[in-house]
């Protein structure tokens, strides 16, 4: 079934995907989306979803307007038929492998704007919409957390993917080249990839980079700010390049669409730089007091008790290069040593947040 245009013109066809958990921080996103928007646009935003609760349907379609309008659309059909392949692990659900199938759903468009639900706009939507994208199949913000030497998955991205640091994308903010990607059977190509792949470490991600290597248009860092870098990352600076560094918080600076991606969020860690425009708009909807509700019961004993394991982690690797430099000698020597300050530098980090914690 193809997903029908709604607009004759100026139309800018945006795609979320959701479960009911998540519904609360979807719709301010919707909302700052809205804020930001011009009249002279048309935004038909589809959210894919599977197993949402008619109220929070009604209440989510309460945001349509003149020239907004907000379409449901149920994967369940489509997820069933291959459910034996959708891996997940951390906290991640099957609605991220929805938009395996945009360019099998929307084949009325020429391009799709795909964006997580988890951003706050800074800016009208349409300036991202109307980036040419030549023969690329999309464009997209290079991942700024993979280019932090040691980073988790480094090892896998290098000798399982096999996709260069710097080619490597975050899947949060994507516009895709519709036409591009149905002449390469794009959803078969992500099917096959996640089929050999089996347990991929950040999954659709992993798998759409695999399939689109080679033919990204890559954006500045501000239309997709990966929000969580530079605050759960205290020695970020000294694990990338300085060139990737400063472009970084140049975009910091001057944001587009921050992506509260990763542990940290708004709604969990509300002193942190840029929470107050997610609070700005949060206020501003009905599931302001749910939001709170949820996220004072016990945030605080779940976030500790992550930092505890990570800190522990960070430690015993620690300890090991401290080992290691004693019987290593020549450049392994020196490797050991490089890595032992920069993990020493972590575990204070790490100790600096748990004492904020507790």
């Amino acid at each position: 079934m193809n997903i029908k245009k709604i607009f004759k013109n100026n139309y800018i066809p945006i795609v979320f995907a959701t479960d009911d958990n998540f519904i609360p921080y979807l719709y301010v996103a919707i909302k700052s989306l809205i804020e930001k928007s011009n009249i002279t646009n048309n935004y038909d935003i589809v959210i894919l979803y599977s197993k949402i609760n008619d109220y929070n349907i009604s209440r989510l379609s309460q945001l349509s307007k003149e020239n907004v309008s907000i379409r449901f659309f149920d994967m369940s059909e489509y997820m069933d038929k291959y459910k034996d392949l959708w891996y997940t692990h951390w906290n991640y659900t099957d609605a991220m492998y929805y938009r395996f199938f945009i360019s099998e759903l929307f084949t009325d468009y020429d391009k799709v704007l795909y964006l997580d639900g988890d951003v706050i706009f800074n800016c009208d939507v349409v300036e991202l919409y109307n980036i040419e994208l030549g023969e690329n199949y999309i464009a997209a913000v290079q991942d700024i957390s993979q280019q932090m030497q040691d980073y988790v998955g480094e090892k896998y991205r290098e000798n399982v993917l096999n996709i260069k640091r710097e080619n490597y994308f975050n899947t949060g903010v994507l516009l895709f080249n519709i036409n591009a990607l149905k002449n390469i059977n794009f959803f078969d190509k992500c099917i096959q990839v996640l089929d050999r792949l089996k347990t991929p470490l950040f999954p659709d991600q992993d798998v759409l980079n695999k399939v689109c290597d080679g033919h990204v248009k890559y954006l500045p860092y501000n239309y997709n700010l990966l929000w969580n870098c530079i605050h759960y990352y205290q020695d970020a600076k000294e694990r990338m390049s300085a060139e990737i560094y400063n472009n970084y918080i140049t975009s910091w600076e001057e944001p587009k669409i921050i992506h509260y991606a990763g542990a940290y969020k708004p709604w969990k860690q509300p002193w942190l730089e840029y929470s107050g425009l997610f609070w700005q708009y949060a206020r501003q909807t009905p599931f302001y007091e749910e939001i709170i509700y949820k996220n004072c019961r016990s945030s605080i004993s779940r976030n500790t008790i992550k930092n505890v394991v990570r800190q522990r982690e960070i430690y015993l690797n620690y300890l090991k290069c401290k080992v290691m430099k004693i019987f290593t000698f020549g450049k392994t020597r020196e490797h050991y040593i490089e890595k032992k300050d920069r993990l020493k530098a972590r575990v204070k980090d790490y100790r600096k947040t748990l004492s904020g914690n507790l």
